[in-house]
């Protein structure tokens, strides 16, 4: 922080603070973000595109526009910009700055954990597998695991929901080609990609997700001398449960609905 007093960090999408005197460290805050941060002033932060206030772990705003959370220095968000409006670096280029937040904040008192969180440890969740996941008994295990060891109980009555799901998406033609073979065109082949997903929901809303889309396998000459490619390809993108075993699941998940406002060449809004 600008007075010394507190260091930060952003690891997984969870803020890290401790007093830079004693060592003490603050409860984690949630924010499921990534990015650079950047402190404003003492109650200040930017965590990537997104304003928090350090003194009620509370989300602010998010903030979008001309580029990234790297153009913030001492407080404030700066551009290069002339006098047509542009971006473009000439003769009247300035240097223009502006202040976040935008508009002055109240501070912010008595904000408590319900109000930051959908879900919280000690919260009853239950889990629910669909059909078509790889190692589905599996799988079902290392989530209610992983749910047990963030604090969480397991019911099958419970409003909140972790879900994991598949979904087999359309066919696409892919060209493999090899150092020797690309000035020929290489070779084309179907292959079919599926998009795996875990999340949290309630009452059908998606309170926090998480989801992978497989890419292509790549294929050594080596592996080709018994097989066709269409076959290896096959064979090497069929989804296995690797990806659901190893997703992070969050301890808590944010509740904030945060607004947006725009960065543009001529101010905030």
């Amino acid at each position: 922080s600008p007075d010394g007093k507190i260091f930060a960090a952003l690891i997984g999408g969870v803020l890290y603070r401790w007093n830079a005197t004693n060592g003490e460290a603050k409860e984690p805050f949630y924010i499921d973000t990534i990015g650079k941060l950047h402190w404003l002033d003492e109650t200040y932060l930017m965590a990537g595109s997104i304003l928090i206030d350090t003194k009620a772990d509370y989300l602010l705003r998010r903030y979008t526009g001309t580029g990234n959370s790297d153009k913030v220095y001492a407080g404030l968000y700066w551009i290069m910009r002339n006098s047509s409006g542009s971006s473009t670096k000439n003769d009247d280029s300035e240097l223009a700055a502006f202040t976040i937040p935008h508009v002055k904040l109240p501070p912010l008192q008595g904000i408590t954990d319900s109000q930051r969180y959908c879900v919280v440890p000690g919260m009853k969740v239950k889990v629910q597998v669909e059909d078509g996941v790889p190692e589905s008994d599996k799988v079902r295990e290392s989530l209610t695991t992983t749910l047990k060891q963030n604090g969480l109980v397991i019911s099958d009555d419970a409003a909140i929901t972790l879900s994991a799901e598949i979904t087999q998406l359309k066919p696409e033609k892919v060209t493999y080609s090899t150092l020797f073979s690309r000035s020929r065109g290489g070779s084309e082949i179907m292959f079919t990609p599926h998009k795996m997903n875990v999340s949290f929901t309630k009452d059908g809303e998606i309170l926090w997700g998480r989801e992978t889309k497989m890419s292509t396998p790549s294929v050594s000459v080596a592996e080709l001398a018994n097989s066709s490619l269409q076959d290896v390809v096959n064979e090497k993108s069929k989804p296995t449960s690797d990806w659901y075993l190893h997703v992070r699941i969050p301890k808590k998940v944010s509740a904030q609905k945060v607004g947006t406002s725009i960065i543009s060449l001529n101010g905030i809004k």
